[in-house]
């Protein structure tokens, strides 16, 4: 494919990765406001990549982050676009008519947040109306029933039992019964626990559990509430007693795979509350190099057989760090993930001199509700906004009005003053 005669498309599907499980929550207020923030984090695919490229999104980047953002970054040719009717499924929003006189011609190279069915769909019916499509990160085999997989909890396990990777010591529960015995099982011998949801997301459907006087019954009759918990199957597995200092003790390795390459893209330091992610550390400062080499280490024999599968394209995999410095996998992303927009702007503003720079995101900053507008938000912080003479300062990511959330990532030459960066935004905006 030629690149003159090409057009580069950042897909932005990021609430439609997880449409069933946001559908079946949707009917209570924390679920309609989960549903917004899912939308809102499609924002992020601004950064996503380089420049030369059309941003699809549900609903269009607030203009006036989209024109500071583009000043930042000097992107003079980046625009965004959104269907008419956008929705939590990108995917069945998009007129494919009206696409095709966006794209004109030209070929088009489409890159998503994550393969879906409904994408897969949308790609099949583009072709068949005379667009020339190529997916960026395409399982070369097992299509989407490979990415379902190895993104569950239960098909990551599975696969990284087979090598030689440590993970937490668990078990895959496929009914009520079983997990409830294995609770048991857990309680009897003193040993916290956790409890995952097969397709959880974010520290949702995530229940660590490190009290014994937790009754079994509250627990099963939480699983049974929730929605996210639907169908199984359950995964229980130790409750490691993390190393807080290393990564926030839950450090993330990022991988690019092809079917004849597997790198690391970027380690980083996960910032999670309470079992839910928040936001990545990365670049200097984020994990000593001991650890790093060791995660390196691990990453690449996954990466590998995520390869030997048929897996391209972007994922990541979640560790934790023990107190006595053991690495456990947990978990994989078989898609783009909370620290990919970080370490893609990251790349565009220091390019391989980024490590030497240390970069703070969060996703989910909630600000003051006397803030009515957008200007007057990024008003209020204009003083932080990132400036490229002193290579510091903060820039906006995505903002939700409705919910007051902004997502922001704070820049510095060194982890402590991104950190008072950071702290300064929380004292503009709280």
């Amino acid at each position: 494919m030629e690149t003159e005669k090409s057009i580069n498309i950042v897909f932005a599907n990021t609430a439609e990765a997880f449409e069933d499980i946001l559908v079946s929550s949707g009917g209570s207020d924390e679920g309609q406001k989960r549903i917004r923030h899912e939308l809102a984090l499609s924002q992020r695919a601004f950064f996503w990549e380089d420049d030369n490229k059309i941003v699809v999104t549900p609903f269009s980047i607030p203009e006036e982050l989209l024109d500071l953002n583009s000043n930042i970054l000097k992107f003079s040719n980046t625009s965004n676009y959104s269907p008419r009717n956008g929705g939590l499924n990108l995917s069945n929003s998009i007129d494919l008519y009206n696409f095709k006189e966006l794209v004109g011609e030209k070929d088009v190279v489409i890159s998503p947040y994550a393969i879906t069915s409904s994408f897969l769909e949308l790609v099949e019916k583009a072709r068949e109306i005379g667009i020339d499509v190529f997916v960026d990160g395409e399982p070369s085999k097992g299509g989407y029933d490979l990415i379902r997989y190895l993104d569950s909890k239960s098909g990551f396990r599975k696969e990284v039992e087979k090598l030689n990777v440590s993970c937490p010591e668990g078990y895959i529960c496929q009914t009520i019964e079983e997990l409830e015995n294995k609770i048991d099982w857990f309680k009897t011998n003193k040993r916290p626990f956790a409890l995952k949801a097969d397709q959880g997301e974010s520290g949702w459907g995530l229940i660590l559990v490190d009290d014994p006087q937790t009754t079994t019954d509250s627990l099963i009759n939480q699983v049974t509430i929730e929605t996210i918990w639907s169908n199984g199957p359950y995964i229980i597995e130790e409750l490691i007693d993390v190393d807080a200092t290393v990564g926030g003790g839950t450090p993330s390795a990022e991988l690019f795979v092809t079917e004849s390459e597997v790198k690391i893209t970027y380690l980083c330091g996960q910032i999670v509350i309470n079992g839910e992610f928040q936001g990545t550390v990365v670049g200097n400062g984020s994990i000593p190099l001991d650890i790093a080499k060791k995660l390196e280490e691990s990453a690449l024999v996954i990466g590998k057989h995520f390869q030997s599968l048929g897996y391209q394209g972007i994922f990541d995999i979640d560790y934790v760090i023990s107190k006595t410095g053991e690495i456990f996998a947990v978990e994989t992303n078989a898609r783009r993930t909370g620290g990919t927009h970080v370490y893609d702007l990251a790349k565009r503003l220091f390019g391989a001199d980024f490590q030497n720079h240390s970069f703070i995101s969060n996703d989910h900053f909630e600000y003051i509700d006397d803030i009515k507008s957008i200007g007057e938000l990024l008003s209020r912080v204009s003083t932080l906004i990132y400036s490229k003479d002193s290579k510091k300062g903060i820039i906006i990511t995505l903002i939700n009005e409705t919910d007051h959330i902004l997502g922001y990532v704070a820049i510095g030459n060194d982890l402590g003053i991104a950190t008072n960066i950071a702290e300064e935004l929380k004292n503009l905006l709280t």
